[in-house]
């Protein structure tokens, strides 16, 4: 009885063990990525913004809302 005891709470230990180990691998799985993304200057107003939220037109980045971009203009 006493053996049977023991190798309970074994399983038992190493069980709980082995869901700890996998809740932390799978919590830093599902953690979002940081993307870093370029700082570009925009070719018509100067602003640094970032490259997806920025046009390649005519051999220089510009803001993709033209409206703003010509606002700004110094």
């Amino acid at each position: 009885m006493g053996r049977i005891l023991i190798l309970a709470i074994i399983g038992i230990l190493a069980w709980l063990l082995l869901r700890g180990l996998f809740k932390s691998a799978s919590k830093s799985a599902d953690r979002p990525q940081v993307k870093s993304d370029d700082i570009v200057p925009c070719g018509v107003c100067g602003v640094h913004i970032p490259k997806s939220e920025a046009q390649f037109e005519d051999g220089a980045w510009r803001c993709r809302d033209r409206t703003a971009c010509t606002q700004r203009k110094p």
